[in-house]
């Protein structure tokens, strides 16, 4: 967290503040633009970290599209070997599959990541994961939002 007072302060004594504690620099980078967080050698770091950042949450988002695609042209093609007696009970079989594929990998993994017993397993860790806060929007709520809108377009 940011210390007590840091925004009301100057743009110089927050620069300094981070200078002595790169720790801080999330908080002075994070009211900066691209351009000018790239110029100050205290938030490069940060300006790369928050680029890969973004950059894995959207490539997760389109694999989880890509799967949830490939699992739909999936049951349909399987749907066509198995021998049901219409039309409508292959459609409906195939929609209930295609349901709880897209459910599991939409939903399911994107609030798991939360977890700290998984993230354990894993050998992870994110620190703003512990509940739906404010932290946890910007990170999970985020992804979620970015899986929701691909998947109506896909």
């Amino acid at each position: 967290p940011c210390p007590a007072g840091f925004f009301e302060q100057d743009q110089a004594y927050q620069l300094e503040l981070v200078t002595n504690n790169l720790d801080l620099s999330h908080c002075y980078c994070s009211t900066l633009g691209a351009t000018e967080q790239w110029n100050i050698n205290q938030c490069h770091d940060h300006l790369v970290t928050t680029g890969k950042a973004t950059a894995t949450s959207y490539g997760a988002g389109f694999i989880v599209v890509f799967m949830n695609t490939a699992f739909t042209w999936l049951m349909d093609h399987a749907g066509a070997f198995e021998k049901h007696q219409s039309l409508d009970h292959m459609e409906t079989s195939n929609m209930v599959r295609v349901f709880l594929l897209k459910f599991i990998n939409t939903g399911c993994l994107v609030l798991l990541y939360g977890q700290k017993w998984l993230q354990n397993l894993v050998g992870i860790s994110f620190d703003d994961a512990t509940d739906f806060n404010v932290e946890w929007y910007a990170t999970g709520g985020t992804s979620l939002m970015i899986v929701m809108f691909m998947n109506a377009f896909a």
